[in-house]
């Protein structure tokens, strides 16, 4: 499974992203080799690209739902690279 961590360097970071960008395997090595990327309005976003090995959808559902807080996520949040 890859995953895109955004750290918050910025507020709102996590929602900018997701607003600007999907998670694609394109956007995957685009941090993997810098660790930023840029929206069209020129912000920088920082985030990691994460591999792991298979992780059940249904436990990806939980954490997002049972454990990440909502007002946190906008700022720092991980999504699910689809391939």
């Amino acid at each position: 499974m890859k995953v895109i961590f955004i750290r918050a360097e910025n507020d709102y970071d996590a929602l900018t992203f997701e607003e600007n960008f999907k998670p694609t395997p394109d956007i995957w090595e685009s941090f993997d080799s810098n660790g930023s990327v840029q929206t069209k309005e020129g912000e920088e976003i920082f985030g990691d690209a994460l591999e792991f090995g298979d992780v059940d959808d249904k436990f990806i559902e939980f954490i997002k739902d049972k454990i990440v807080d909502y007002d946190a996520s906008k700022h720092t949040n991980f999504f699910v690279v689809k391939e």
